[in-house]
C-alpha cells in the first residue's frame, strides 16, 4: 500500500485543509496509509479518524514538533497526544528521548532546511544525539525539493530514506510517496513502520508531477517576460 509520511490539516496553524479534502486526495492518489503531522498538535477526532477508516484509509497517530532550536521533529506513536506542548517546549534531543522511551518512530523533515535538524541551530553533539535515535530522514520533499544527506546516510546506518509531500494543500497531497508491503489496514502501528523501515519503495505520482512542473515553467516564463524583462530593459535606460 502507498503511505505519505507528512501531511497536515486544518489543525496546523499553517494549513487550511479540511479533513474531508484530504480523505478525496488519498483516494484519488490510491493513499491507503497516512501520517497527519500537524505541528506540534493531535488534534484529530475519533470521528475525524473513523472519516477515514470509512474510506479504507489508516491513520498514523504523527505530531510535526517544533523544537527550541527551530528544528522540526516528526514523532509517530499511538497515543501520541500525551506529548503535545506548544511550539519550542521540547530541545531536539528530548522529543527524540522522549519519543524513544514511549517506544515511537522518529523522522526528520525536510533535514537540511532552515526548519530541519541540520540547520545549524541545533548543536553538532545533539544533532549527532538524534541522528542516532531517529528511524528515518526525508530526502526529498514536494514543497522542498531534494535534500543531500548522502554523506548522514552513510555515517548513520540506522537512518532509513523517505520521500514525503509536505502537504499543506489538497493538490500536495499524493506527489511522493512510500509503498510498502502491507495490505492489512488493522496492522498495528509498529508493523506498518517496520515494513517501512526494512522495505520501503518510493512511488513519484507522475500524472501529477509533471502537470505541476509545466505549470511551474509557464508562470515563471510568464513572470520573466512580464516583469523581469521590462525590470531589466528599465534599469538599462537608466
Amino acid at each position: 500500500m502507498l503511505i505519505s509520511t507528512h501531511c497536515h490539516s486544518h489543525y496546523s496553524f499553517d494549513c487550511k485543509t479540511t479533513i474531508e479534502d484530504i480523505i478525496e486526495a488519498c483516494l484519488n492518489s490510491n493513499i491507503r496509509c497516512l501520517l497527519i503531522t500537524d505541528h506540534d498538535v493531535f488534534s484529530l477526532s475519533n470521528e475525524d479518524i473513523e472519516k477515514f477508516a470509512n474510506k479504507g484509509i489508516r491513520i498514523l497517530e504523527a505530531i510535526e514538533f517544533t523544537t527550541s532550536e527551530s528544528a522540526h521533529v516528526i514523532g509517530v506513536c499511538d497515543g501520541i497526544k500525551k506529548l503535545e506542548k506548544p511550539r519550542y517546549h521540547y530541545s531536539a534531543r528530548e522529543i527524540s528521548s522522549a519519543l524513544k522511551d514511549m517506544g515511537g518512530w522518529v523522522i526528520l523533515p525536510h533535514p537540511t532546511h532552515k526548519t530541519g535538524l541540520l540547520n545549524g541551530k541545533v548543536s553538532n553533539e545533539d544533532a549527532d544525539y538524534c541522528l542516532k535515535l531517529a528511524d528515518f530522514i526525508e530526502i526529498e520533499s514536494s514543497k522542498y525539493g531534494y535534500f543531500d544527506v548522502s554523506g548522514v546516510l552513510r555515517k548513520y546506518e540506522n537512518l532509513k530514506p523517505v520521500i514525503s509531500d509536505d502537504a499543506h494543500h489538497k493538490n500536495d497531497i499524493g506527489l511522493r510517496m512510500n509503498y510498502v508491503n502491507v495490505t492489512n489496514l488493522d496492522s498495528d502501528t509498529d508493523e506498518i513502520l517496520r515494513k517501512m523501515y526494512t522495505s520501503s519503495k518510493f512511488f513519484y505520482n507522475k500524472k501529477k508531477i509533471y502537470p505541476r512542473k509545466i505549470k511551474n515553467y509557464i508562470v515563471s516564463l510568464w513572470l520573466y517576460k512580464k516583469v523581469l524583462f521590462p525590470l531589466k530593459k528599465m534599469l538599462r535606460k537608466g
